[in-house]
C-alpha cells in the first residue's frame, strides 16, 4: 500500500468493487455534487478522439470514453523499445547472454520512466481536479487488461517523479481536490483472439460515507502491423558475407540498383553470425503506432524468427539459445523506439522449421476485395494443415490482425516460402499494386519461341556453375537441352499446376483482374522431391517504390545482346510502370536455394493509414 493511505487492504477493496460496480451498471451510486465539470464527480480523460492531446478543459474526449470504436478510443503502445540503450548483449563474464536473457530487456521490463524517450512511449491520462470532493473522500486507480492480465503498467506524477501505482492503490488525498497526472504503458504487444483486440481499462473510484463514483476510460493496446510492399523503403539490410564467391557482384549490383531507383535509399550489409546469409528469414518488420499532436507516434518492432536452426548446424540449439543463431541480430537494432519481440514454441517439429523463416511471411498491400475491405493491407504466409509454421509464433502474429491471414500451401517448395514463388509489387493503376507470380508456363513458352526460331542452341547460364565451389561442374547448357530435360520438364508441369491452384485462390480471394497477375518465366527442377528453382526466381527479388523492381540476374538465352527471360518479364512490369533492375546472385545465393530477396530485409514504413480507423 503507498505511503498516505488509510484505508486498510480488506475496506479498499470493498470501495474499488462497489465504484467497479456502479461503473458497470452505468450510474453514481449515491448523491453526486452538483458544479462546473469535473467537479460533481471523479473524471478521467484521455486522448479518446484522437487529435494526440487529452482535452481537461472542454468534453471533445468525453463522449465513449469507456468503449472502444473506429472513431473513438484512446490508445496505448507495448513499451519494449530500449531509449537508454540500456540492455546489454553480454553478461558479466562477457559471455553472451541467452535468447531468453536478451528477450527479456526493454523499457517496460522496469517499474521505472527511463527518461524523457521512455515517457514519450507513454501514453497520457489525466485525472481532473475536483474542487467539491467531500471532506474525507478516497480515490483509488485500477486497470484490467483481460489478454495478458499482467500486461500494464500505470505511473502517477508525485513530487516531479513518475512513480509507479499499482492497479488498485489509493492515490494521495491532496489529488482528489486538486487533480494527478497519469501514463500508461503496455507490457507486452496484443496475445488475443484476432479482431477482437487488446484492451487496458482505467478506473478511478471514489467513496465518501455512503457514497460512491467511478469514472473508467478504456484504452486498445496497439497492434504491430507488419509492412507490405507498396510503402516506400527507408532502409536497405543487406547480407554481408566477404570473402564468399559472388559477394562483390552482389553487392554492387544491389548498391547501383538502389541508386537507380532514385529513392535515396542507402544499402546497409549486415555481417550475419555463422555464415548464415539469409536476412529475409530472420525477421519480419512492423510498427505499433498511437495519435500524438500533430501526427503519430511509432514504435519499430522486429518480430524475430521462431526458426530453431539451419540444419547444417544443430549443434547451434542448446537449452538456454534454442533459436536460430544468426537471428540474434535482430537485437542489434533494439535501441530508441526499436523493439524486439520474439516467440516460440519450443515443442514445433524440428522438420517443419523452415515454414518458420519469415521469407514465408507477407502482407497483401491495402484492397477492397470480395471477401471485405483491407485498409491495413492483408497478412499471407505458408501453411497448410500438417505443414505450417510455429504455432505460438502464427498466434501472436494472429493476435495483431483485424481479418484472418490467407495462407497458401508452400509444402511442395523445397525452402518452403512464399516468397518462392510470389511477390507483392507496386503497381501505377487505381489498385495500386498487382502480383507477380513465377510461371513454368511462360518460362517454357520462351524457350519454345526461340527454339522455333532456330536458336536452340544459344547458351543458357553461360559460364555459370552447378555450385558455388569451383570444383563444382558447369551449369552452362543450351536451349534445346533445357526442352529435352525430362526432368525440368516434369518438374515444371508439377510446379506449373501449383501454382495455377495459388493464382486462381488469389483471384478469387484478392479480386484480381487478369492485367494483376503477372507471369515471371521460372522453371523448376526436384530437390529431395520438392520444387526448386532451376532458373533464377525472378519473383524473388526487393520493389523500391514507386517504380523500380529489384530482381536476381536471369543467365538465361541471350539474343542480340539481350536476356529473353529478363526482357519477358521487364515487359510484364512495364504495363505496372515498373523498371526491372537485374541483380546478380548466382554463385552466392542462386545455387544455395535463395535469391535477393532471401539475401535482403527492408526497412519500410511506418506508412500513413492509421490501423485504428477499422474495427473493433
Amino acid at each position: 500500500m503507498p505511503p498516505g493511505s488509510r484505508l486498510t487492504s480488506s475496506l479498499r477493496s470493498a470501495v474499488v468493487a462497489v465504484a467497479l460496480l456502479c461503473a458497470a451498471v452505468s450510474a453514481s451510486c449515491g448523491e453526486a455534487d452538483e458544479g462546473a465539470p469535473g467537479d460533481a464527480a471523479p473524471d478521467l480523460r484521455a486522448d479518446v478522439d484522437r487529435d494526440g492531446r487529452v482535452d481537461t478543459r472542454g468534453d471533445s474526449d468525453e463522449a465513449g470514453e469507456a468503449e472502444w470504436s473506429a472513431t473513438r478510443g484512446a490508445v496505448v503502445l507495448a513499451n519494449l523499445d530500449d531509449d537508454e540503450r540500456a540492455c546489454p548483449r553480454l553478461d558479466a563474464a562477457g559471455a553472451p547472454l541467452s535468447d531468453l536473457d536478451l528477450a527479456a530487456c526493454h523499457d517496460a521490463a522496469d517499474s521505472v520512466v527511463n527518461g524523457p524517450d521512455d515517457l514519450a512511449d507513454l501514453t497520457a491520462i489525466e485525472l481532473l481536479p475536483w474542487p467539491g470532493a467531500p471532506a474525507g473522500v478516497e480515490l483509488s486507480v485500477t486497470w484490467t487488461r483481460a489478454d495478458v492480465p499482467t500486461g500494464a503498467r500505470l505511473f502517477l506524477l508525485q513530487g516531479g517523479a513518475w512513480t509507479p501505482l499499482p492497479s488498485g492503490a489509493l492515490v494521495p488525498p491532496e489529488a482528489a481536490r486538486s487533480g494527478a497526472s497519469l501514463r500508461l504503458e503496455a507490457t507486452e504487444v496484443p496475445r488475443g483472439v484476432s479482431g477482437e483486440g487488446a484492451f487496458v481499462d482505467v478506473t478511478v473510484a471514489a467513496a465518501a460515507g455512503s457514497r460512491a463514483w467511478s469514472d473508467t476510460v478504456r484504452l486498445r493496446v496497439a497492434p504491430v502491423v507488419t509492412q507490405h510492399d507498396r510503402t516506400p523503403a527507408r532502409q536497405v539490410l543487406s547480407s554481408r558475407v566477404e570473402g564468399l564467391a559472388g559477394y562483390l557482384d552482389f553487392h554492387d549490383d544491389l548498391v547501383r540498383g538502389v541508386a537507380e531507383s532514385g529513392t535515396g535509399v542507402e544499402v546497409t550489409p549486415w555481417p550475419p553470425p555463422a555464415l548464415d546469409p539469409w536476412i529475409q528469414d530472420l525477421f519480419e518488420l512492423g510498427w505499433m503506432t498511437r495519435p500524438i499532436d500533430g501526427g503519430t507516434h511509432a514504435i519499430l518492432v522486429a518480430l524475430r524468427s521462431a526458426n530453431v536452426t539451419r540444419a547444417v548446424l544443430p549443434s547451434q540449439v542448446t537449452p538456454e539459445s534454442p533459436r536460430r543463431e544468426a537471428g540474434r541480430m535482430v537485437f542489434d537494432f533494439r535501441g530508441p523506439d526499436t523493439a524486439v519481440v520474439q516467440v516460440f514454441d519450443p515443442t514445433h517439429p524440428v522438420a517443419l522449421d523452415t515454414f518458420n523463416s519469415t521469407g514465408n511471411f507477407d502482407r497483401v498491400p491495402p484492397h477492397e476485395a470480395p471477401g471485405g475491405s483491407y485498409p491495413l493491407g492483408r497478412a499471407v504466409r505458408g501453411a497448410t494443415p500438417t505443414a505450417y509454421p510455429d504455432r505460438a509464433f502464427t498466434a501472436l502474429l494472429d493476435a495483431q490482425e483485424e481479418a484472418p491471414p490467407l495462407e497458401l500451401d508452400t509444402s511442395w517448395l523445397r525452402v518452403g516460402h512464399v516468397d518462392e514463388m510470389l511477390a507483392f509489387v507496386p503497381a501505377a493503376s487505381a489498385r495500386g499494386w498487382a502480383v507477380l507470380i513465377a510461371s513454368p508456363r511462360r518460362a517454357r513458352a520462351v524457350f519454345e519461341e526461340l527454339a522455333g526460331r532456330g536458336l536452340g542452341e544459344t547458351p543458357v547460364f553461360a559460364g555459370k556453375l552447378a555450385g558455388a565451389s569451383g570444383v563444382t561442374p558447369s551449369a552452362e547448357t543450351t536451349v534445346a537441352a533445357v526442352l529435352a530435360d525430362e526432368d525440368v520438364m516434369a518438374a515444371s508441369l508439377r510446379a506449373a499446376i501449383e501454382l495455377d491452384e495459388i493464382a486462381s485462390r488469389l483471384t478469387a480471394e484478392l479480386g484480381l483482374a487478369p492485367s494483376e497477375l503477372v507471369e515471371a518465366p521460372v522453371l523448376f527442377a526436384e530437390s529431395l522431391g520438392r520444387a526448386v528453382a532451376y532458373t533464377p526466381s525472378l519473383v524473388n527479388g526487393v520493389s523500391l517504390p514507386p517504380a523500380h523492381l529489384l530482381v536476381p540476374r536471369a543467365h538465361g538465352p541471350r539474343v542480340d545482346g539481350v536476356d529473353v527471360l529478363e526482357a519477358s518479364l521487364a515487359d510484364g512490369v512495364a504495363a505496372l510502370g515498373l523498371t526491372l533492375v537485374p541483380v546478380e546472385d548466382w554463385e552466392l545465393f542462386h545455387v544455395n536455394g535463395g535469391e535477393v530477396h532471401c539475401a535482403t530485409n527492408l526497412l519500410r514504413g511506418p506508412g500513413t493509414a492509421p490501423w485504428w480507423g477499422g474495427p473493433p
